[in-house]
């Protein structure tokens, strides 16, 4: 599956967004495909994992890395014994000196099975994404 990515712009400093995806419980809340989050260990940081049960009966792990504070995090969660592997890089962008943010998020599956479920599954990852950012940026902006 090629790496799909979309972008939103939120009226916050890149560190209160940071703070906002930190809140590992709360991807249950902003992520339409995840139900519930629990066994949360570390925070965001290199190591840092959680797991998350979904919509669709599947369960992992999610694991962060390469992290560089209030800028960067990959986490990468593996389905079906390894065969089909989800990837998703959040990297925050400083506007406006700081006080405001743009948020990319890259996502892509991998693995034996994961560039077939990609792509048969594109237009739903597409709709999960966006309406992710959009629940991200709605819940920082109450959170001010």
């Amino acid at each position: 599956m090629p790496i799909i990515e979309r972008t939103a712009d939120v009226a916050a400093t890149p560190e209160a967004v940071w703070s906002y995806l930190a809140h590992f419980p709360a991807w249950a809340e902003w992520d339409p495909d995840i139900l519930a989050v629990s066994g949360v260990r570390g925070t965001l940081d290199n190591g840092g994992r959680f797991d998350v049960r979904m919509t669709r009966g599947l369960s992992t792990t999610i694991v962060c890395s390469a992290v560089t504070h209030a800028r960067r995090v990959v986490w990468t969660g593996q389905f079906f014994m390894g065969l089909v592997t989800a990837q998703g890089i959040f990297e925050l962008e400083p506007l406006d000196g700081g006080r405001h943010t743009r948020l990319r998020y890259r996502f892509g599956m991998s693995g034996p099975f994961g560039r077939v479920a990609g792509r048969l599954n594109r237009r739903a990852v597409v709709r999960g994404m966006e309406e992710g950012l959009a629940n991200i940026v709605a819940a920082v902006m109450v959170l001010g």
